[in-house]
């Protein structure tokens, strides 16, 4: 069985964490995946850094990368089960949204008819839980709906009401390709529950 870097640290980190904390073995597993999460999420960022400032485009991917982040922690999207699976589907992702956002124009109508369903998405389903990370509380969803809601104003007011410079073309784009990612996701869980 091949064990990572990023799971040697985490188990370590959780390990000196138990020795000085009273905490459950739920409690350290939610540790130890965190702290996977954010090591491997890491990495990919700093290769997905260096690949865009190969190609004069760092910028752009970080702006890119904050609004995917903002709406993707209570939206949910598509996951890989490997670290290169991820990275080579998120290099394709931003790539795109960079071509894309170059050579095609997204109308305000779009926009306002894609606003829309983000927040029925949203009303219907957002926040998406993982095993890992369960959310039980009614009052925390409630709370990470509103989020959600909010974030996704901001980003389609910043589409809506800006001039069509590059940057805002780029946010456009990366919210249409999120919401057809997140639709072929609820697709997929559909079908998967029908033919259980």
């Amino acid at each position: 069985m091949k064990i990572s870097l990023n799971d040697t640290i985490s188990k370590k980190y959780v390990r000196l964490a138990e020795q000085y904390g009273n905490y459950s073995y739920e409690q350290c597993e939610r540790m130890k995946y965190a702290l996977k999460v954010m090591l491997n999420e890491g990495e990919k960022v700093l290769l997905l850094s260096v690949i865009f400032g190969m190609l004069g485009e760092c910028r752009t991917f970080l702006f890119l990368l904050c609004v995917v982040l903002s709406i993707r922690v209570t939206m949910g999207g598509m996951h890989r089960r490997t670290f290169w699976g991820c990275f080579f589907f998120s290099f394709g992702f931003f790539l795109s949204v960079i071509i894309m956002s170059r050579h095609f124009f997204i109308s305000k109508g779009i926009m306002v008819g894609l606003y829309i369903v983000y927040i029925f998405y949203i009303l219907w389903r957002a926040p998406i839980p993982s095993k890992v990370r369960p959310i039980v509380s009614k009052t925390r969803r409630k709370k990470l709906k509103i989020y959600s809601i909010l974030v996704v104003s901001i980003w389609i007011s910043v589409c809506m009401f800006f001039p069509n410079g590059q940057w805002e073309k780029c946010l456009g784009w990366t919210l249409l390709l999120q919401m057809i990612e997140i639709l072929i996701v609820e697709g997929g869980r559909y079908l998967c529950q029908k033919n259980k």
